[in-house]
């Protein structure tokens, strides 16, 4: 059966030779926003850490009998040391590295990986691993970060307890050191949209994460969480939504990230909503039976250049513009509702191809002009123009329904799109969506068409009357 996503057994086949299986252990950590060093409530989802099943560790070897929970006997030589019990970097050098250095000397396993918070990895923790790399060359370290979102009103919403660069910053160090970065990620945070949670996709891209965990919401009972779910200020996600949405990240992910993995679980006697999750083989069954009809494979839709990115793009050409954020807009009727100071510089954005599917048109079109297919076929030399489909909008310039945008052209690679740039904007300003549809950023006409030419972009101006 082909595989759409890099798989972490995929992954480990390739890469070891065999399978690997995780054992999870507990080696009585706490956490910051526990302990009182941040916070005494904990994250609003969490019902006292992950690590339900974990085996409790103190540097012991481990028997056939521990390991049976989670694999067979005969795994001997083929685990993971899976430090998952709360924050495993929260404690003293002294205690910790006894413990890892066990579990890395231990035959049992072929390496380590190790749960923690970005914010809990010291200089003195990075030393440590730093001297454990060395130590043990021919065994693994990973480290797993609990990123759940790249959005600060998460972060708060959360109580995740830091900002979002230190965890760039980790990764980064840990990078520097060659131990690999397992991110974790939320699906269904309730002040997230669609396009929010393909922004923390992208993020993950540029960071450069080397596997990924997506999760499920999980509303667990006796959690904050709960209580919100149960006074009606939260809901959790419907199946066919999280199938929908796992699809979109898995299109929009790097192709070379491994997904460690889908769903997750929840505790069964905690499990409030949504109780479809208990389902998982069939969730991850419909999901690949999803790919495969909507024939998408993990990385299809992967952006270069999202929102950071291209305001990035537009300092480093030291390109003038203004920059402001506003709620999600799919249409100019909703653009005019939010009164924005310079709204009648806003383009209107089409995305139209040919009669034989060849040929791809970007349209920018001043408010006050009319667009008529009839007269841009003449002026684009194009045979009968329509609308192109929304798979080709992804799948071109990874852009949303509703999002469509000149700054999109960034990412068509393969320059597959000409841009129908309104000659009107020529003098004065125009503005556009930096890639999503939560933001507008206006910039000179002239140096929209400059960018554009530089990456590639072929740019045919438009005589458009007024309406």
């Amino acid at each position: 059966m082909e595989e759409r996503w890099l798989t972490f057994p995929a992954y480990c086949r390739k890469t070891f030779g065999r399978k690997l299986y995780r054992i999870p252990l507990d080696i009585g950590c706490t956490c910051p926003v526990r302990d009182g060093a941040i916070d005494t409530r904990g994250c609003i989802f969490c019902a006292g850490g992950s690590g339900d099943f974990a085996v409790a560790y103190t540097g012991q070897k481990l028997s056939g009998q521990d390991i049976e929970p989670f694999c067979s006997r005969d795994a001997y030589g083929s685990c993971i040391a899976y430090f998952q019990a709360y924050t495993n970097t929260y404690a003293p050098v002294e205690k910790l590295k006894p413990l890892f250095s066990a579990a890395l000397a231990d035959d049992m396993f072929a390496g380590i990986s190790v749960a923690t918070r970005p914010d809990c990895m010291p200089k003195e923790i990075m030393a440590m691993f730093k001297e454990l790399k060395e130590a043990y060359p021919d065994k693994f370290i990973w480290v797993e970060l609990g990123l759940q979102s790249m959005h600060e009103k998460s972060a708060v919403w959360m109580r995740r307890g830091y900002a979002t660069p230190v965890y760039e910053d980790c990764v980064q160090r840990l990078h520097e050191l060659n131990i690999q970065v397992i991110t974790h990620i939320i699906i269904g945070l309730p002040n997230e949209s669609r396009q929010d949670l393909l922004e923390t996709i992208a993020y993950l891209n540029r960071v450069g994460t080397d596997g990924v965990k997506l999760q499920l919401l999980h509303i667990l009972r006796g959690t904050d969480l709960a209580a919100e779910y149960n006074a009606g200020k939260v809901r959790a996600l419907e199946r066919a939504e999280y199938i929908d949405l796992v699809i979109d990240c898995l299109a929009h992910l790097n192709e070379n990230i491994v997904i460690h993995r889908l769903t997750g679980d929840g505790s069964p006697e905690l499990l409030e909503a949504p109780l479809w999750s208990r389902a998982k083989r069939s969730v991850l069954n419909e999901i690949g039976h999803e790919m495969k009809v909507r024939d998408l494979h993990q990385g299809v839709r992967t952006m270069k250049y999202d929102k950071a990115e291209f305001i990035r793009e537009l300092d480093k050409e030291q390109i003038p513009y203004e920059y402001t954020e506003h709620p999600v807009i799919t249409t100019m009727a909703e653009l005019y509702e939010l009164h924005l100071p310079r709204e009648q510089e806003v383009a209107r954005n089409l995305f139209l191809r040919d009669d034989k599917h060849r040929n791809y048109y970007l349209i920018s079109v001043c408010p006050k002009h009319r667009t008529d297919l009839r007269n841009l076929q003449e002026q684009l030399s194009s045979r009968r123009l329509s609308f192109a489909s929304e798979k080709d909008l992804q799948e071109i310039m990874g852009l949303l329904p509703g999002s469509v945008t000149p700054a999109g052209l960034l990412n068509d690679a393969e320059h597959k799109v000409v841009c129908g740039l309104d000659r009107g904007f020529l003098n004065g300003d125009i503005g556009i969506h930096p890639v999503s549809n939560d933001a507008t950023v206006w910039l000179s006409g002239e140096n929209l068409k400059s960018l554009l030419e530089k990456h590639g972009v072929t740019v045919v101006l438009l005589d458009l009357q007024e309406e």
